[in-house]
């Protein structure tokens, strides 16, 4: 193994060393038949890495990569990646789109799985979503999904750590924000209402403000809670200033009228009964009859177990950062209709 390969994994904690192997023995049939148009010969789980669990021969076993931390290892390594990279735009360059055909029954379910796991290890790079566009209509594989979501207090770590080493707070917001924005690409000409709670979920909705007023799109605010966190009193004064309609939610609250409702109440670290006014909020929100984005997790539900008692029914919900446990599990698959992740820099811990 070469310095640099020994310098991407200081601690030997991956054996990465495992894949390199068996690349260079069998890497260049790999790429010829890709670009051949055909999958022929044995190399799926070393040459397009998916996530441990999916299988359960020996092979998988032992290439099975386990976890984000893992895949984000691999990822670094200058040798794996640029095969990675290399091998996934043959799959672009090809003239089908049938995966079947070119890698066969059941390696064409595996190439959905590496694709997705690498989607999520690299969101900046969109080759790997390129193919899950071209080949899987853009659907990723819902069981990496599933097994590659983090926990609600390593997601706080992660935080924590990227912004003190890389990104401002207010930041990560305002990138939350926007992804909560691009998401979803009905915003214009409708009737549009952000039910903004205490911490940094409201403080989400109020950044939205910001980012909706300057693409000419008018919003309503209702503040569910005024106890707001640091960065979200920043972005409450910002749309203040800019002449956002902020009202304080209560029990004689109409959302009927709205044709899409945000809500931003409660966050991931949520756990527990709702109660007093978020309780309302939620209650109106499920009868309003409105198309229903929610932002991270939906409010109610707990974000390990996805348990909650009364929780919002949405029609998106858009995770920041990383997928949490919660969001697959307990009640959320029954209330969650289309699930989405977003990427904002955040450093995996």
């Amino acid at each position: 193994m070469n310095q640099k390969t020994v310098s991407e994994n200081p601690q030997g904690k991956y054996r990465l060393d495992r894949f390199i192997e068996a690349q260079k023995r069998d890497y260049e049939t790999a790429l010829r038949e890709i670009k051949n148009g055909r999958k022929r010969s044995h190399w799926i789980w070393y040459i397009f890495p998916q996530i441990k669990g999916l299988g359960f021969s020996p092979t998988s076993e032992y290439y099975g990569i386990d976890g984000l931390e893992e895949a984000k290892a691999y990822w670094q390594n200058a040798y794996l990646r640029a095969h990675l990279l290399e091998i996934t735009k043959a799959l672009l360059a090809l003239e089908t789109s049938d995966p079947t055909q070119v890698m066969g029954y059941p390696d064409d379910l595996k190439l959905r799985s590496s694709m997705t796991l690498f989607s999520l290890t690299a969101p900046d790079e969109p080759v790997f979503q390129a193919v899950l566009e071209k080949y899987f209509n853009g659907q990723p594989d819902q069981q990496t999904v599933r097994e590659t979501a983090i926990s609600v207090e390593q997601m706080r770590a992660s935080d924590a750590y990227t912004i003190e080493h890389f990104v401002e707070s207010k930041e990560l917001m305002y990138r939350a924000a926007d992804g909560v924005f691009r998401a979803y690409d009905g915003w214009q000409d409708k009737r549009i209402a952000i039910l903004a709670g205490g911490g940094n979920n409201g403080g989400d909705g109020y950044a939205l403000v910001g980012i909706l007023w300057k693409n000419d799109i008018p919003v309503t605010v209702f503040q569910v809670s005024d106890k707001l966190s640091e960065d979200g009193k920043y972005y409450y004064e910002d749309a203040l200033r800019n002449g956002a309609d902020i009202r304080v939610f209560s029990e004689e609250t109409a959302l009927s009228e709205y044709d899409v409702i945000v809500d931003c109440i409660l966050g991931t670290g949520f756990s527990g009964e709702v109660r007093g006014m978020a309780g309302t909020a939620i209650t109106a929100i499920n009868h309003a009859h409105a198309f229903v984005i929610s932002v991270d997790i939906n409010s109610g539900l707990n974000g390990d177990t996805g348990e909650g008692t009364l929780a919002v029914r949405s029609d998106l919900t858009v995770s920041i950062g990383y997928y949490k446990k919660g969001l697959f599990t307990g009640d959320a698959p029954r209330l969650i209709g289309r699930l989405c992740n977003v990427d904002i820099g955040i450093v995996l811990v």
